[in-house]
């Protein structure tokens, strides 16, 4: 399968203001160990943040089901986030009782912050 999917949108978001998020070697759509993808976004030097309001830009991870996870970005509208469903990356607004598992900052002072 060719094109983006949900890491993938963090990826080249994070990356865009100067963080780098390297993609675990053995990382399949659909097979992920949630371990090794907590991994990889706790080395990055994003910030880990508590629950609750999120603010635009923030890493959103949940866990859908059995080794799978689901990342979205966070935008004054509501969320980026590639969707299988329907094929694309897509902005949408944040359902009222959605919940997320983890959520991580962008750290002050990264270029672009």
């Amino acid at each position: 399968m060719d094109g983006l999917d949900c890491l993938g949108v963090v990826v080249l978001a994070v990356g865009a203001v100067g963080v780098r998020l390297a993609v675990p070697g053995n990382y399949r759509l659909g097979r992920h160990c949630r371990g090794q993808v907590l991994d990889a976004v706790g080395g990055s030097g994003l910030v880990p943040v508590a629950m609750g309001p999120a603010l635009a830009g923030d890493v959103l991870l949940r866990f859908p089901a059995m080794r799978q996870v689901h990342f979205g970005v966070r935008t004054d509208a509501g969320l980026v986030e590639a969707l299988v469903t329907v094929g694309h990356v897509v902005e949408r607004p944040l359902v009222p009782g959605e919940i997320w598992d983890c959520a991580w900052r962008v750290p002050v002072g990264t270029a672009g912050c």
